[in-house]
């Protein structure tokens, strides 16, 4: 089995984070953030 690839999204509104899971989850592993400054925490650095 093929492993997903990873997409990061800096989105801070929930109803385009909502279309994005809908239409992007399926085929890719994907990270969301609301803020640059959510980079600065290294633990969601960490699938």
């Amino acid at each position: 089995m093929q492993q997903k690839e990873s997409i990061w999204i800096l989105e801070d509104d929930p109803g385009c984070v909502f279309v994005y899971q809908q239409i992007l989850d399926i085929r890719y592993h994907t990270k969301y953030f609301d803020s640059l400054a959510s980079f600065d925490d290294l633990d969601v650095l960490i699938f």
